[in-house]
């Protein structure tokens, strides 16, 4: 009975959700029983539905439903097969009514479960002209049976109705058109991106075809074509550049041209470098205090969008900046960030790669002391481990009398204890950078005892055993006083590797030689394949021709010649060359040769050249004149038969040239001289521009700001730099360095410096400088005690002193409240004390902990955060309720309370029960889920999900967590759900709730959905459409590839107010790039 119910609730919804508009003409009569319904009525109501949204799938409904607005009786079938088994008149495709039931056969998918068809099939309504309307791919569409033709069945009327024919589709009128628009309507010029559709269409009437002229400006006519009154087409196929376009609509009565629209395709923005202060770099630290410099290279943007994230809290800045954005590290903080830019214009974005970047403040890993108890006179050694630091400065405090040292000191410092005197001591180690922040390390408590009689003083250590690359070696000392020889040990040295990168050859693979400088120890790696080289050529079948007459050509057919390399391998080739005449009598040798690689390889065979009788035979020619590269020469031969004399001409040589490429100057042009190597004859061509050099910098505009008080800040405010080109342009530029400082009284030169293309110039302008009255400046300490109580929050001192921490620690107590939740009586609340542990300081460089009564030199103003340790409960009270036994005390995110639980809060606990009574005959059949109440966290089973409570209070809501619906390839995913006569809003949809559900092709999230967790619908390889009803979904909203891995060309419906928004999201949620988002064409 229950899953009847949610059924007709499925069906209710769905039929909510399309927001069907209900139709009733006047022009609807009754004869004979039936309904009579005119073909106009049909044709005006189903054209006026072209392109709205309709569910992909529900093609039958579509056409069922329209008859039924406009006054037919719904015959309800199950598939829109057996609908045309009931109700096909005829198979005929020639004069089909307007208004009938055009019937298609298998278009995929089946069998029915009801009727046990093996196919679904497709149905839609003829509109005349050739084309029909029906529902397919999640809108109304409007298709020609031509392009069905292979799976028509033939026509009929689907339901109780006659069909009053009061339009023919074969009329003989002229044809017409009512509007013509490109993708929006009411717009006579239009802009698009390279990625972009442009959608043409026409209403029109009367016509047998419409055919499309595109005209580029500058070029003319680039497409004529026939089209569909709905015709899409990629912006690149035709490219970026300025059109018009206009539609013949024609039949055989005559034509008219619609009216002219003009579009732009314009190209998206693009980027080709991207990069923080160092080229080539995709990780860089920062100390804290530098700057960061931001560059992007990028052409076609208005806009650039820097993204900064902080690993562990997400987004921390979104700014709009320039090419050349610097900001200072301290505007962050310490910790890791990655970091990309958005380049974008009106036509779209694109993100830059991903950097990552860190921001160490200073650190230390180690502080140590040689040891904790001393001998007046010992000598003590300080040890500090720290990194991303400038200097390190030393604080000794002496029990009974304070600081007694503040000094700048290196890693490891020694000292004589004769310098402090006997006492008990403290100390610790400020770690700076070079900007000024600073971390302390732990203090290290010591004493200074008075001298024994004997102390060791050892002179100069000397070397028993050297140390080695790998082995250690000793030294020795002798005590001045006692004569002790105290012995230690030298660590091994290591080695020193010198690395040689030896080539390969066509014998040897090549590799990296490492050789120690210091002991010679040596190994290889990184080894590389040796080189394949061609060795030789085999002719392994001669020429079928090896016998000719004098001055035959030769001719090499069937002559095969294999190629052989260096690695073994043995290759046919068909690129060789010959050499060889056949001017000669007798034996005559042909040279075969091939070149590959720059290796030329060669052989050769023999071939015989025989006279003809009566033939003159010449011998030995005699050079009369040389040939030359641009005038021929003469040669002449005696007959050895006859005596007679042969003069012949021989061809001119033509030029041989070289080419050399000379770069241009700042002065000359670049070209690329060409020149004979056998008569010196040159030319020029392929010249390159003058190169353009920055000459000098001038300051046009000088800074605002021209006088200063001693150690004050730089200020550039207002000043203008001219850089100054060879080719005697001029530009402004900004990303200039300025140098120089006020540490000095009186007159001061600033130097400003730019560089371009390596070269760098400078220019500079004078400042004044003068002393400034110091006043004195004072500091505060506020103590937050985070709900904590104390005498005194706030502690004042000067700037520059050191003072001591408050030695009150505050006082905090915890409430916990029960709710009995109708218990007999109600326990009292219980008091839990917290106890102070220290002070977090988050003000300066990083957290610093501060404990009560420390020291603090006061260089600015100061927020201590008290910290706690937990409270725990030790206690819970037992409470009855008369027909229920008690399950416990749970929090108000449903968790059990427990006695240790930690408590750091104040805190509500709400008594749960579970009713008991055996005397309750109405319970006796009820099962344990509708005894059980309902709270956060708990799961609601359905006919297709699993659903999650993720709030009780005021409007229930639910977060869909699986999706087990497998055979559906519809998901219809609803605003609310009823269960048990409670409402629940489903406002998220959680975590691989649809994972890899290969069934899966339809798919409508509904309006109050809210968030889409991670993976939600990751691997669903047959989605062919999404609508995405909701106006809700934000930034963050949408989880790590929550569409990863989807059918690559799914078409996704959003509203169109959050067209741009989701599509961005989508992306980066991991839809495909050849996902098609569409507008959904309803009110938001």
């Amino acid at each position: 009975m229950r899953r009847r119910i949610l059924k007709k609730l499925v069906s209710i919804l769905l039929a909510c959700m399309m927001s069907l508009t209900i139709v009733i003409p006047n022009n609807v009569s009754i004869a004979s029983g039936a309904v009579v319904l005119r073909s106009s009525s049909i044709k005006n109501y189903v054209i006026a539905k072209v392109w709205q949204n309709y569910p992909n799938g529900y093609c039958l409904k579509f056409v069922e439903e329209t008859y039924q607005n406009l006054g037919a009786t719904r015959p309800y079938s199950c598939c829109a097969s057996k609908s045309g088994n009931l109700f096909i008149r005829s198979q005929s495709r020639t004069n089909i009514p307007i208004g009938a039931t055009v019937y298609f056969g298998n278009c995929g998918g089946g069998p029915c479960r009801s009727c046990g068809s093996s196919y679904y099939g497709h149905v839609g309504i003829y509109v005349g002209d050739g084309y029909f309307v029906h529902a397919t791919g999640g809108k109304v569409q409007k298709s020609t049976i031509s392009s069905w033709a292979n799976k028509y069945r033939g026509y009929g009327y689907c339901g109780n109705f006659n069909l009053n024919q009061d339009i023919n589709s074969n009329s003989a009128r002229k044809p017409s058109y009512s509007n013509f628009w490109l993708s929006k309507k009411d717009t006579s010029y239009t802009e698009y991106g390279l990625n972009d559709n442009v959608e043409v269409n026409v209403e029109a009437s009367n016509y047998d075809h419409l055919t499309i002229g595109i005209d580029k400006d500058g070029v003319g006519r680039v497409v004529t074509k026939e089209i569909s009154s709905h015709y899409v087409f990629s912006a690149k196929d035709l490219g970026v550049g300025s059109y018009s376009v206009y539609v013949t609509v024609s039949n055989s009565q005559g034509y008219v041209d619609t009216n002219t629209l003009w579009f732009k395709i314009q190209s998206k923005p693009t980027y080709s470098n991207f990069w923080l202060s160092k080229k080539d770099t995709s990780y860089t630290e920062y100390c804290l205090g530098d700057n960061i410099e931001v560059n992007v290279e990028s052409v076609n943007y208005d806009h650039l969008t820097v993204g900064i994230n902080k690993d562990g809290v997400g987004r921390v800045v979104t700014k709009e900046i320039t090419s050349h954005y610097v900001f200072s590290s301290k505007d962050l903080g310490a910790g890791n960030y990655n970091i990309y830019v958005t380049v974008s214009n009106s036509q779209g974005y694109v993100d830059t790669n991903t950097l990552w970047f860190s921001i160490r403040k200073p650190q230390y890993d180690s502080f140590t002391l040689s040891k904790t108890s001393y001998e007046l006179g010992e000598n003590m050694l300080v040890n500090v481990k720290a990194s991303y630091y400038n200097k390190l400065v030393i604080g000794i405090d002496k029990d009974g009398v304070g600081r007694v040292v503040t000094k700048e000191i290196p890693v490891t410092y020694k000292f004589s204890t004769k310098e402090l005197g006997v006492g008990n001591y403290s100390m610790y180690v400020s770690v700076y950078n070079q900007h000024g922040y600073y971390t302390d390390t732990k203090r290290i408590s010591f004493k200074i005892n008075p001298t024994k009689e004997v102390t060791h003083v050892y002179g100069n250590w000397e070397v028993i055993k050297s140390a080695t690359c790998t082995t250690a070696g000793t030294e020795k000392a002798t005590c001045k006083n006692c004569g002790k020889v105290e012995t230690r040990i030298i660590k091994a040295t290591g080695h020193t590797y010198k690395n040689t990168v030896v080539s390969p050859t066509t014998t040897q693979k090549g590799y990296t030689l490492h050789i120690c400088a210091k002991c010679g120890n040596s190994y290889k790696d990184n080894y590389t394949n040796a080189k394949k080289l061609l060795q030789s050529i085999t002719i392994t079948e001669k020429p079928s021709k090896l016998q000719y007459y004098r001055n035959d050509k030769i001719d090499t057919t069937g002559m095969k010649v294999i190629a052989n390399y260096s690695d073994g391998s043995k290759n046919e080739v068909t690129s060789w060359k010959i050499a060889g005449t056949t001017t000669q009598f007798g034996k005559q040798i042909v040279t075969v040769s091939y070149s590959e690689n720059g290796e030329i390889k060669t052989t050769s065979y023999e071939i015989k050249v025989i006279e003809r009788d009566g033939e003159h035979v010449y011998d030995n020619w005699i050079v009369i004149n040389n040939a030359t590269c641009i005038t021929e020469g003469t040669e002449k031969a005696i007959c050895k038969n006859c005596g007679k004399v042969e003069t012949r001409t021989i061809k001119a040589t033509g030029h041989s040239y070289k080419e050399a490429i000379v770069p241009p100057t700042a002065t000359q042009k670049g070209y690329t001289l060409h020149t004979c190597s056998n008569c010196g004859y040159s030319y020029k061509d392929n010249y390159t521009n003058v190169k353009k050099q920055l000459q000098s910098i001038t300051i046009t505009t000088k800074p605002d700001k021209l006088e200063y008080y001693l150690n004050e800040s730089l200020d550039t405010t207002g000043i203008k730099v001219v850089a100054n080109y060879s080719d005697g342009s001029k530009n402004e530029v900004k990303y200039w360095r300025v140098s120089g400082t006020t540490a000095s009284v009186g007159k001061q030169t600033i130097t400003i410096s730019y560089s371009d293309n390596g070269i760098t110039k400078t220019a500079s302008y004078d400042i004044q400088v003068k002393e400034k009255d110091v006043k004195k400046e004072f500091c505060t300490i506020v103590y937050a005690t985070n709900g904590g109580s104390m005498s005194q929050t706030i502690q004042t001192g000067e700037k520059g002193k050191t003072v001591q921490i408050s030695s009150e620690k505050p006082v905090k107590s915890i409430a916990v409240i029960f709710n009995s939740n109708g218990a007999s009586s109600t326990p009292n609340p219980l008091t839990l004390q917290q106890t102070f542990k220290r002070w977090i300081c988050e003000s300066v460089a990083g957290c610093v902990r501060y404990y009560a009564g420390d020291s603090l030199q006061l260089n600015q103003n100061y927020i201590l955060e008290a910290e706690y340790s937990e409270a725990y409960l030790d206690q819970l009270p037992e409470v009855e309720k008369d027909g229920y036994s008690f399950e416990g005390w749970y929090t108000e995110n449903n968790e059990k309370a427990y006695v240790g639980m930690a408590v750091q809060r104040n805190l509500t606990l709400t008594a749960k029960w579970i009713k008991t009574s055996l005397f309750d005959d109405s319970n006796l059949n009820q099962t344990d889920d509708e005894n059980k109440t309902l709270a956060v966290g708990d799961e609601i089973t359905t006919d297709t999900g699993i659903y999650t409570i993720t709030k009780m209070n005021g409007t229930p809501t639910l977060e869909l967590t699986e999706w087990y619906d497998d055979e559906s390839k519809t998901a219809v995913i609803r605003d609310c759900i009823v269960i048990d006569g409670v409402v629940y809003t489903i406002t998220s949809i959680g975590a691989k709730a649809f994972y890899k559900n290969d069934t899966l092709e339809d798919l409508f999230i509904g309006y109050s959905i809210k968030k889409i967790d991670k993976k939600a619908f990751y691997g669903c390889k047959s989605l062919k459409s999404i609508v995405i009803d909701t106006l809700h979904l934000k930034s963050g909203n949408i989880g790590a590839d929550a569409f990863k891995k989807v059918n690559k060309n799914v078409r996704v419906y959003v509203p169109k107010s959050k067209y741009k928004t989701y599509k961005k999201l989508l992306k980066r949620a991991g839809i495909g790039s050849k996902a098609a988002i569409y507008k959904l064409r309803t009110k938001d």
